[in-house]
């Protein structure tokens, strides 16, 4: 069986056409809708819920991990979706492959760089 072009595209097509269904159907995105009547309210709500991802996260490296979260961390945490993307155009346009790999492996290493630059101070 030959794969064509076609083929490829009205299957890439049908899944983005699913996963957007199935987004628009989820809580979180009928949330966000009610909240962004105005841009105020829908960037009000996106930090809301990037704050809480990102506290949640502090609460693993704290529980899981024994990591205090100083200052630089909680803020490395909180740019992580810029710096993700950031990072993985960059590496994309270099490399051109495995970028997304690349990109979280160098943001992990710096992550853990961090922790051991800002320890918990003890009195």
């Amino acid at each position: 069986m030959e794969v064509t072009t076609e083929a490829l595209a009205t299957v890439l097509t049908g899944l983005a056409d699913a996963f957007r269904a199935e987004q628009q159907e989820s809580q979180p995105f009928k949330e966000m809708f009610k909240a962004g009547s105005t841009f105020t309210g829908l960037l009000r709500d996106l930090e809301m819920r990037g704050m809480g991802a990102t506290l949640d996260a502090c609460a693993v490296l704290e529980h899981r991990h024994g990591v205090w979260v100083s200052h630089p961390v909680l803020g490395f945490l909180l740019a992580l979706p810029y710096l993700s993307y950031e990072l993985e155009k960059q590496i994309a346009a270099e490399a051109g492959s495995c970028c997304v790999d690349k990109s979280f492996f160098l943001l992990s290493e710096e992550l853990e760089r961090l922790i051991e630059a800002n320890p918990k101070r003890t009195a």
